[in-house]
């Protein structure tokens, strides 16, 4: 018996086709729309910056929230669009895109520099908070000193105060979604 180099081995099915229908599971429907919403943004971002074109994508979620990317902007191309626009072949319906697909770069770089920053940043707030979240009264108080220890309660304190002061004047005024911004 001849032995092939993939005997014995598990054969991956690759990448699927998948039928074009609606999703029946609630789940797994607002997950594909929002993977495919960013890769649709992403895909007429390019084609604005490949094509030198204006581009207006507005859609609603299965959720009933609207979701839009404009090139330049989202009213530009709809204001441009009701009004007729300009007739084709005018000068006006060529207007220069240099600038745009440079902002546009411009921006889409900075993401991508943000996102290369987002685990040192998450590295470091863990090991400010001790993991266990964002916020200033999460921060782990072992490593504390006596004067430190003493500001993070006057801290606590005041936002306590705060909280029953929001909460009193919620009982007020007999609403119970009312949260005035705090003083600062």
């Amino acid at each position: 018996m001849v032995s092939t180099p993939n005997q014995g081995r598990r054969r991956s099915s690759g990448r699927q086709k998948i039928d074009i229908k609606k999703i029946d599971q609630k789940s797994n429907l607002q997950v594909s729309f929002s993977k495919r919403r960013a890769g649709m943004f992403k895909k007429a971002g390019e084609l604005c910056v490949l094509c030198g074109v204006q581009i207006a994508v507005i859609v609603k979620s299965p959720g009933n929230n609207f979701f839009s990317f404009g090139h330049p902007s989202v009213d530009a191309i709809v204001d441009q669009y009701l009004a007729g626009g300009p007739p084709p072949g005018s000068a006006a319906a060529h207007l220069p895109t240099d600038e745009y697909n440079r902002s546009y770069a411009a921006a889409f770089k900075e993401i991508e520099e943000e996102r290369k920053k987002a685990p040192a940043v998450e590295e470091a707030k863990a090991a400010v908070y001790g993991g266990g979240g964002g916020f200033w009264w999460e921060a782990a108080i072992d490593g504390m000193g006596l004067e430190e220890l003493e500001q993070f309660q006057a801290s606590l304190t005041e936002l306590k105060e705060n909280l029953n002061a929001r909460a009193r004047a919620a009982l007020v005024t007999g609403d119970e979604n009312f949260l005035p911004l705090p003083n600062l």
